[in-house]
């Protein structure tokens, strides 16, 4: 056999994506990864047939991983090689690569586990049983403190009770699952340790099948509002200050494989009815931007996006084409965009001024997932612009609203803008709103933050531990 070979610099315990498009004739090809003294890291990736796209997760154990393409007869065509850090944290999750290192519990022997030709796991009832059974793997790398995403497609035929789960403590589990569909939760980790398990409940008969598939466990980026239903990132999103000294962040650095996505979420099924997308954009000139996107294979659903035109467009499609837009986007700073859908019209307004409107009165419920920074339907970044301050809500502000908002949230894309409580704790223990100055006062246990608007423009540092009374810029606390 021959094979090519090259060594990247990677950090140990860290999960890395390998993608790669390939062509030969033949399955005596394949790929491995290795680390710096030539032991395969976790199983060769084979065989490899045909013609197609491919990608492949591992976890590197050293900080030299050596990737060998290796083919044992005739030709073999490789293309578009890469290998990323990525933010999955379940391997093999799409099972491509079979059932490993997926484990199988099953006491008693009631039923099989398969890996389909689809790509599928597939826990098979042989005989009647009351025990639950499940396969599973072992995540080392939690990080505490943090909400992270879990989600999985599964699909049930006969009676069967199915869920994934996350073990060792039982901190959190999918609702029991009788039908097919997309599944998703959001939970924080209490140990740095989990086990991932797909389950077979009790109640499982004769003949029925399960199968899992899109198994995926990543970091989320909390959602903020009081549903808590995080985005999940997809490989990395660069966060950093919208002005120098600035508390807000921006996120940027979206690719193929670097997204912010949500799991389909019923919640965003708005149907005909009212809602609305806001966000700010720093978009720069000539370039497309994918800002919001919730579209099937068809272009069934919502799209929000930039072209090289500098031109915003919105469409909201179920089966035939309904758009609205060709509105001048501003390039080179930050601009606040918003979409409303009011009574079946749409209108686009960009820092707070309508600009246009127009009939937009379809169906907006896909059961597909929402992507930030890119495209839904191929599940990829492709976005040039800085976000900040994405919102969706079922509701339809009006243009007073959507003028104040923007007012509101601008003071803080200044240079040094502060936009939280000083110090570390968020519990309030005291609050006073000064109507001479309209200033709000917050106490903490770190001291009190003197708001104008959302910008904080003053802290002290004693603790506030029972009240604060102000008026005309005089100040009582205690």
């Amino acid at each position: 056999y021959g094979f090519s070979s090259n060594t990247v610099s990677t950090v140990v315990g860290q999960a890395y994506m390998i993608a790669f498009d390939y062509a030969f004739g033949t399955d005596c090809t394949k790929i491995t990864v290795s680390d710096s003294t030539g032991s395969v890291i976790n199983r060769d990736f084979f065989p490899l047939g045909g013609n197609g796209a491919t990608s492949i997760q591992f976890i590197a154990e050293s900080t030299q991983t050596e990737i060998r393409l290796v083919t044992y007869s005739g030709e073999a065509f490789f293309d578009n090689i890469s290998v990323r850090a990525t933010t999955e944290l379940i391997t093999n999750g799409d099972f491509s690569n079979g059932v490993t290192p997926w484990t199988e519990y099953d006491p008693n022997n009631h039923v099989s586990v398969s890996h389909l030709s689809s790509g599928k796991l597939r826990i098979k009832c042989d005989t009647i049983t009351s025990d639950a059974v499940w396969v599973a793997q072992s995540i080392d790398n939690f990080i505490l403190g943090k909400t992270y995403v879990v989600s999985a497609d599964i699909t049930i035929s006969g009676t069967a009770t199915a869920s994934v789960m996350l073990h060792d403590d039982w901190i959190a589990d999918f609702p029991t699952i009788t039908s097919s569909g997309h599944y998703s939760f959001t939970f924080k980790p209490v140990q740095i340790q989990h086990e991932v398990r797909a389950t077979a409940y009790a109640g499982f008969t004769a003949g029925s099948t399960i199968d899992f598939d899109n198994i995926s466990v990543r970091p989320a980026e909390e959602d903020r509002s009081v549903n808590g239903n995080g985005l999940q990132i997809v490989g990395e999103i660069n966060k950093t200050p919208v002005a120098s000294g600035a508390d807000l962040v921006a996120y940027s650095g979206f690719s193929a494989n670097n997204y912010l996505m949500q799991p389909y979420n019923a919640d965003l099924d708005f149907g005909t009815e009212d809602f609305c997308v806001m966000g700010w954009v720093n978009q720069p000139a000539g370039q497309t931007s994918y800002l919001f996107d919730r579209r099937s294979g068809a272009n069934d659903g919502i799209s929000m996006s930039i072209n090289t035109d500098n031109l915003l467009y919105v469409s909201i499609r179920n089966g035939t084409s309904d758009s609205l837009g060709g509105v001048n986007f501003p390039t080179g700073s930050w601009a606040f965009m918003s979409f409303v859908r009011r009574n079946g019209i749409g209108y686009i307004y960009i820092n707070g001024i309508p600009l246009s409107q127009g009939n937009l009165d379809d169906d907006a419920s896909e059961n597909i997932p929402l992507v930030l920074g890119g495209i839904s339907y191929v599940n990829e970044g492709s976005c040039k612009a800085s976000l900040a301050l994405f919102r969706i809500s079922a509701t339809a502000p009006t243009d007073a609203q959507i003028a104040k908002i923007y007012r509101d949230e601008k003071p803080l894309f200044r240079e040094g803008a502060q936009a939280t409580l000083y110090g570390t704790s968020d519990a309030t223990t005291a609050l006073s709103y000064d109507e001479k100055t309209e200033l709000l006062h917050v106490g903490t246990s770190a001291g009190r933050s003197d708001f104008s608007g959302l910008r904080r423009i003053n802290n002290t540092t004693t603790a506030i531990t029972t009240s604060i009374s102000a008026h005309n810029n005089l100040i009582a606390e205690q």
